[in-house]
């Protein structure tokens, strides 16, 4: 910082963030959170002739599911050493993870703890402050089926003493299994004008993935889920059926999208949860009322097309759809009132670590 003589300062400072330190450190610093953590010293250095000290990473996932290609590039950016296969060892007569981090998910934890009881609470409870975890035991109501997170959010608001669809955080949603809902149903169809207003069915069938879409004429004419009754046969989850948005808004060449926002829970002792804006993923092709692609939940999952939420208030502010300052001042603070209340509904679930 250089200043003049307003501030009284007569010298010149020097950068008070230095240069990164180079590659041939003697030591890689490590974290002083990490109270015991796996080390692995690489190879020595011909130049200095020193061995590096490095954090060790593993991916623990289930058949077929492995880390993600940018996961482990940055890992390797922050010169971490990755077990291709965990090693297991004896400590106190039970497995653990050898590993300062390891990469998995919630239902890769719930396996653990129904087949290898002992390794689980190694992993989970036993090596708190020893091993980080990406993922969480009860998190699946934060991203586990569409069914869990809507049940979750549900309660929370029944808990509170409204209704979950008059809190207009996503289209209308009904359960086939709640009278309640049923008749809320039927009376969205009697209401609708019109007869090929879609809806969204979703009946989870273990092998389909995607969701059966109905229109108001096809429900009232002999299709309704909550007049048979229907359940998931694999594990009795109730059909859950919510509207589609047949005039919804569209960006140019007609392309419907969604906000990818993100929540990180970086703490649970005590919970500390962070948010971060995100950014707009559009659709590949023209939106179209009559194609029933158009409303598959997980139609976005793979865009290769994104727009910053700046250029989207841009877009809103040119065609005169909203004011200059709509995605700042209304839409950032939804997007937080959204992921604070998704998360206290998945709160009391979440099994606790440091």
């Amino acid at each position: 910082i250089e200043s003049g003589a307003r501030t009284g300062w007569t010298v010149y400072l020097p950068p008070l963030v230095q240069k990164r330190p180079a590659r041939e450190c003697e030591i890689k610093f490590i974290a002083p959170q990490v109270e015991d953590p796996l080390v692995y010293l690489s190879k020595m250095d011909k130049k200095s002739k020193k061995k590096w000290k490095r954090r060790a990473y593993a991916c623990v996932y289930s058949a077929g599911k492995t880390c993600h290609s940018q996961v482990e590039a940055d890992f390797e950016d922050r010169r971490w050493k990755k077990i291709t296969k965990p090693r297991k060892h004896k400590e106190g007569g039970f497995r653990t993870w050898d590993a300062t981090f390891v990469l998995t998910d919630w239902e890769m934890l719930e396996k653990l703890r129904v087949r290898e009881p002992e390794t689980f609470y190694q992993l989970y409870y036993e090596r708190e402050g020893t091993t980080y975890l990406n993922a969480l035991v009860g998190a699946e109501d934060l991203g586990g089926s569409l069914n869990k997170q809507f049940a979750s959010r549900r309660r929370l608001a029944d808990r509170g003493g409204c209704k979950f669809n008059l809190l207009k955080i996503q289209s209308p949603h009904y359960d086939t299994s709640v009278d309640s809902d049923c008749v809320e149903l039927e009376t969205s169809l009697a209401k609708s004008s019109d007869s090929k207003k879609n809806f969204v069915v979703q009946k989870f069938v273990k092998g389909q993935d995607s969701p059966e879409v109905l229109t108001s004429s096809s429900i009232s004419s002999g299709k309704n889920p909550c007049k048979d009754g229907s359940t998931s046969a694999w594990d009795q989850t109730p059909t859950i059926v919510w509207e589609g948005m047949s005039k919804p808004l569209l960006l140019p060449q007609k392309r419907s999208f969604d906000v990818r926002s993100y929540m990180l829970i970086g703490s649970t002792m005590p919970f500390m949860v962070f948010f971060r804006r995100g950014y707009i993923r559009t659709s590949s092709a023209e939106f179209r009322s009559s194609n029933k692609n158009n409303y598959e939940p997980h139609r976005f999952d793979k865009s290769t097309e994104f727009m910053s939420l700046a250029e989207f208030q841009t877009y809103l502010a040119h065609n005169k759809i909203a004011g200059g300052h709509y995605v700042d001042t209304l839409l950032v603070s939804a997007m937080k009132q959204i992921a604070l209340f998704t998360f206290h509904a998945a709160r009391q679930k979440i099994e606790r670590r440091r």
